[in-house]
């Protein structure tokens, strides 16, 4: 549905639950509530954001993003050191896991 349609909807729906008010009147709250300044600007930043993503999306410039992440993401993560009860951990230390188990391929050093 295009966001034409929706504000569209959306305003005639505003205008209409407003009870025991003569329709003019409402329309005139409608109109000073909608050109407040605040809600103006959100307007604008939600017509600009839509804007550049579809502009972003349309060149191609998504997918280069993600497959640029991707292509870097190997370099930029060491791999995963342990395997615990079949559950892969990240290890926060250089020998520990985040539940404090210790890898089974270190040993600690003899004193």
């Amino acid at each position: 549905m295009p966001i034409t349609v929706a504000f569209t909807a959306a305003s005639i729906y505003a205008v209409a639950i407003t009870r025991g008010i003569k329709l003019e009147e409402r329309i005139r709250q409608y109109s000073r509530g909608a050109s407040d300044p605040n809600i103006l600007l959100m307007i604008w930043i939600f017509v600009l954001a839509g804007a550049f993503a579809t502009g972003a999306k349309s060149m191609g410039a998504i997918d280069a993003t993600v497959n640029l992440i991707l292509s870097l993401l190997p370099l930029l993560a060491p791999p995963p050191r342990t395997l615990h009860r079949g559950v892969l951990h990240l290890p926060l230390h250089r020998h520990e896991c985040r539940h404090g188990h210790r890898p089974r391929t270190h040993r600690p050093r003899a004193r």
